[in-house]
């Protein structure tokens, strides 16, 4: 069926696309936070095998679930380019991204700090360094030459033995 000429029907159309799952900052946010909890309320299992004395026993532990933003695209129901696509969306949503992005980073990084999580795993995922940190680095500051290094370690124990003995 061919549309008549001069058909303006698309004109009418209110927007593009399906309608976005959520579709205020605070909903975003809601359903993050349900990830949050979702995480923290579904440790990881892991078996294992106690002796004492001539006894075995199988025990289960529960194991810290390391949060990751894929995790969270998955129980979102959305893709990353959707999720990229909602920081365009305005500040609000660009803030509770960030802030979603942080917890997240912080989440594993702490995880791994404390050897709850397995720190070789987490840090190839999180930029700590190099060219793909996220946090800001401080400017190339020229490195002192050996000489100055020396004069500011003898002028460091000189201080401290002058305050030591005053």
């Amino acid at each position: 069926m061919v549309a008549p000429k001069g058909n303006r029907y698309w004109a009418k159309r209110r927007r593009n696309g399906r309608k976005p799952l959520y579709e205020t900052p605070d909903q975003l946010w809601r359903a993050c936070v349900k990830y949050f909890e979702w995480v923290e309320a579904t440790p990881l299992k892991q078996e294992e095998i106690i002796k004492y004395r001539d006894r075995y026993e199988r025990i289960e532990l529960n194991k810290m679930r390391a949060m990751s933003k894929r995790g969270l695209y998955v129980f979102l129901g959305i893709t990353r380019q959707t999720w990229d696509s909602y920081k365009d969306r305005g500040e609000d949503f660009l803030t509770i991204i960030t802030r979603v992005e942080d917890i997240i980073w912080d989440q594993k990084f702490t995880g791994a700090a404390a050897g709850i999580l397995n720190g070789n795993i987490i840090a190839r995922e999180l930029p700590l360094g190099g060219k793909e940190a996220e946090e800001p680095e401080a400017p190339e500051r020229p490195r002192p030459s050996t000489q100055d290094m020396a004069k500011a370690i003898i002028e460091l124990m000189a201080s401290t033995k002058a305050k030591k003995q005053g």
